[in-house]
């Protein structure tokens, strides 16, 4: 099952157990013939419920709830402030909330951007913008910067030197090497859907990540949702004193196993039935796929790469 929902940040129930927190959620594994009960709750919404038969094994079916405000609940938008360092405070459109992050703070979910400034003594305060309008729940994570040292400059005393004699230049050598750029910027990550992010290695936590101070040349971003079972590498270039904004996007493709008689099938470990069935929807990443059939003394390991939009197949006769 595949359960989408409008608002995205709502509860997925499959028959009564929690199965996701934010759409889409992909649930596999679920009983053929046998009803399944989806429930969809968000606060201040009237709850979606609705029973589903899945007729086959590996059929792919996506359930679609728009979910209703209630009239006696206003919508609102709740606003998350984490901060590295902890300890700063807030302000919302000029007016200091109480207490220091991490904190939250609720508002009408009104048509307008309000303005967040996150401020710690010794940091640079950060400026935010918030779309109030979507509702629900909005996260800002802050890494600050602290303030540069005030540096007082001695007088140098006049001294006169000659200059240094320069070197030859060897025959053959090669020019210089560039230089790795000076100085730092800041890289803001948004997901769609959320994802966990690396960066160079080092976790940095959950999207949105927003001001991230980086030294400035290259890096790799390693973003991964276990939901989604998917992850993604980007390389990005990060200016001196710039700000970089990336949108990492989970597409889906879609794996086509064709064996004839018959084969077990297991992608990264999972079984996932026996040919026939349907193609699997899968997000873009590499595969470890394992068909075998124990009749034909037969096992074989594909690297499969998921591409968003394109279909994979893999196809084997074990009758020739």
């Amino acid at each position: 099952l595949v359960v989408e929902s409008d608002p995205p940040d709502a509860t997925v129930r499959i028959d009564g157990e929690v199965r996701g927190r934010s759409a889409p959620v992909r649930v596999e594994g679920l009983p053929i013939r046998t009803p399944i009960r989806i429930e969809v709750e968000a606060p201040g919404y009237a709850p979606f419920a609705t029973q589903v038969v899945l007729e086959r094994e590996g059929q792919v079916r996506r359930i679609a709830a728009t979910l209703t405000p209630e009239k006696s609940h206003a919508r609102r938008t709740t606003v998350w402030v984490r901060s590295v360092p902890p300890g700063a405070t807030v302000e919302i459109d000029g007016t200091p909330l109480s207490g220091t992050t991490p904190l939250k703070h609720e508002m009408p979910a009104e048509d307008r951007i309000a303005r967040v400034t996150v401020s710690k003594e010794g940091y640079v305060p950060e400026h935010f913008e918030v779309d109030l309008s979507s509702g629900g729940t909005q996260t800002l994570n802050v890494n600050l910067r602290k303030e540069p040292a005030a540096v007082a400059a001695a007088p140098a005393a006049a001294t006169h030197e000659e200059p240094a004699p320069k070197e030859p230049r060897r025959r053959g050598s090669g020019s210089a090497r560039p230089r790795r750029p000076q100085g730092s910027g800041k890289l803001s990550i948004s997901a769609k859907p959320w994802c966990n992010v690396r960066i160079d290695g080092k976790a940095y936590g959950q999207t949105p990540l927003v001001g991230l101070e980086l030294p400035a040349g290259r890096h790799t971003l390693v973003c991964t949702n276990p939901e989604l079972g998917a992850t993604k590498r980007e390389r990005v270039v990060v200016e001196p004193g710039g700000h970089r904004r990336t949108v990492i996007e989970f597409g889906f493709g879609t794996l086509v196993v064709q064996v004839k008689p018959w084969a077990r099938v297991r992608i990264n470990g999972k079984d996932v039935g026996t040919t026939p069935f349907p193609p699997k929807t899968l997000p873009e990443g590499r595969y470890k796929v394992v068909v075998e059939n124990e009749n034909f003394a037969f096992r074989k390991e594909y690297d499969v790469g998921i591409e968003a939009g394109k279909t994979r197949t893999i196809r084997e006769n074990l009758l020739h």
